[in-house]
């Protein structure tokens, strides 16, 4: 029998996904602004020695990378707790590879929690 959806870790694996992806598009937009604030000082003529002190921190940079980590951890959380509840619903490990286009050492590695 299916999990409650309120003790379902997929679930809320996947509602974690949704608000961390929902952050990173703002700090995505955040990004852009500052990235094209840069690149209008650059097409004036300022030299990037002048450019990068005047930068707001944290650094573009900073924040593009901040954001592709809150991402990919969120995405794998999501993707083990996928790959324990099809486990758990009787699905093999040779499925679950099928499904996520995978091998099945790497299902194996998920649901072991790696």
């Amino acid at each position: 029998m299916d999990a409650e959806p309120d003790h379902d870790e997929a679930l809320a694996a996947l509602k974690r996904l949704v608000a961390v992806t929902e952050g990173v598009l703002a700090t995505l937009e955040l990004v852009a602004e500052r990235a094209q604030f840069i690149a209008d000082r650059r097409l004036e003529g300022m030299p990037w020695g002048d450019i990068v002190p005047i930068e707001q921190r944290p650094l573009v940079v900073e924040l593009t990378a901040d954001a592709m980590q809150r991402l990919a951890e969120a995405s794998a959380d999501f993707r083990r707790n996928e790959a324990r509840a099809l486990y758990a619903e009787g699905h093999t490990m040779d499925a679950i590879a099928a499904m996520f286009g995978v091998t099945r050492q790497r299902v194996s590695s998920l649901l072991r929690g790696e």
